[in-house]
């Protein structure tokens, strides 16, 4: 397991939205592939979200594998921060 370079949930004055993973599909293609993203509410809790299976489903917390740690070699393709007021 390799570590990520930034904090979990934070970065300086950002704090973490939300992370998004394109899986399967070969590079510069779309057929084939899914997305899965994990987003925090206005409340502060996490959902995840499937669009194999389209539902918002509330989740403990972020996993730290495969988001600040790689897990079989994937990391999220985009993260989201916004600014803490």
């Amino acid at each position: 397991t390799t570590s990520r370079s930034c904090r979990e949930n934070s970065l300086g004055n950002y704090q973490l939205g939300g992370v998004i993973w394109l899986h399967g599909g070969e590079s510069g293609r779309e057929c084939g592939s899914h997305y899965t993203c994990y987003i925090r509410d206005r409340q502060g809790k996490w959902k995840y979200y499937d669009d194999v299976r389209p539902r918002i489903v509330t989740v403990p917390g972020l996993p730290r594998e495969g988001v600040f740690l790689v897990a079989n070699g994937k990391i999220p393709q985009m993260y989201f921060y916004a600014k803490n007021f």
